[in-house]
């Protein structure tokens, strides 16, 4: 009784009708020069004998492949039905029972009529033609010629529980010893493992890498925000020039400097005063008001060391009417002091540390709002 196999690789839609060398109720041992990759998911369509073939899937469990005249493929059922494993069994069982084929005694050569000739003729053709029917004949397959002479799998086709079963074409074509020509049974249940589906590379999806490059520009960000000055103030180092000019030697002549807010009015009156002073502690950031009369506009700004301090020379205000000097002593500033000095008032706010903070001047009518940011 032969036993037939035709294979249908899902993935690539590659289609084998192949001789079945060894089979059991989990899986078949085939030969065949066209090895498929472990793993490779695959319809089985089983031929046992005259009966209807038997449709289920599988996978390749193991392959050899030696050398070209020693390969083969141990083919694993992938959630066979009862139904299907007890046909299997059956088939299993009636090829145990078949008796050894002897050969047929030679029979006397008898001349034949032409008549005689015809009929047999007729018969060999209906013969061919019945045996023809019950190939498994699609339209894709690949007929694979079996002219193995041996097949060296490591796999259980060398367990104690080999069974002889149903002798197949291999008995036909293989000349050797080896597997003497005959379909084997073997328990591969015991060393069929769990099949382990292909894991794919993690890939990193449109929204991690936008995700990321969000977080390198906050970064950036913070690190120009509070690490410049981190590096500045350790190491002594200037990495970003100050908006106004900063002296460092207070026994120089005080340079001229830009106003950070230029006159607006061309108009505005040639003398005001600084009527007074007071600092808010508004927790983000401090906020000195200046009121009095004049253009609080025309102003310029210095920064100062030893100690340090910032220097607002107000050019259109020559009274002082304000009470100084103040302390203040609340982070960053530590006193404020303040002097009518060439038809100017002079302004000085002295720091409480060795450093200059964030600082905005906003000059209004007849007033103005000093801004320290507190990081």
């Amino acid at each position: 009784m032969r036993a037939k196999v035709k294979i249908s690789v899902i993935s690539t839609g590659q289609e084998f009708l192949l001789l079945v060398a060894k089979m059991n109720l989990k899986g078949i041992l085939v030969f065949s020069p066209q090895i498929l990759p472990p793993d490779s998911e695959l319809i089985l369509e089983l031929k046992l004998g005259v009966e209807n073939p038997i449709m289920l899937k599988g996978f390749v469990h193991k392959v050899s492949e030696d050398d070209a005249s020693k390969r083969g493929m141990v083919i694993a059922f992938l959630n066979p039905s009862e139904d299907t494993k007890k046909t299997i069994q059956d088939f299993i069982q009636r090829s145990q029972g078949e008796p050894e084929e002897k050969p047929l005694p030679k029979k006397e050569k008898v001349k034949e009529t032409k008549k005689e000739k015809i009929l047999k003729a007729k018969k060999q053709a209906q013969t061919k033609k019945s045996e023809d029917d019950e190939i498994i004949r699609p339209e894709k397959t690949v007929i694979v010629d079996n002219t193995l002479p041996a097949l060296s799998l490591q796999s259980p086709d060398n367990s104690r529980e080999l069974l002889v079963s149903t002798k197949d074409e291999e008995n036909v074509h293989h000349a050797g010893k080896g597997l003497g020509g005959e379909t084997r049974h073997v328990q591969i249940h015991e060393t069929l493992t769990r099949r382990k589906k292909p894991t794919k590379p993690f890939q990193f999806s449109t929204v991690y890498k936008a995700l990321g490059i969000v977080l390198v520009l906050v970064g950036v960000v913070v690190f120009f925000r509070h690490g410049v000055g981190w590096v500045e103030k350790t190491f002594d180092i200037q990495l970003v020039p100050d908006q106004v000019k900063t002296v460092t030697n207070p026994n120089q002549p005080l340079p001229t400097v830009t106003p950070q807010v230029p006159s607006t009015s061309s108009n505005a009156p040639a003398s005001g005063s600084l009527d007074s002073v007071t600092v808010e502690d508004q927790g983000d950031f401090m906020k000195i008001t200046l009121l009095g009369e004049g253009n609080y506009n025309d102003f310029t700004v210095e920064k100062l060391k030893d100690p340090y301090r910032l220097v607002f020379s107000f050019n259109s205000l020559d009274k002082l009417n304000a009470t100084m000097p103040m302390n203040v002593n609340n982070n960053p500033v530590k006193t404020i002091e303040a002097k009518s000095e060439n038809n100017k008032i002079i302004m000085t706010i002295f720091m409480l540390k060795k450093e200059f903070m964030e600082f905005d001047a906003k000059p209004f009518p007849n007033a103005m709002d000093i801004f320290f940011y507190r990081e």
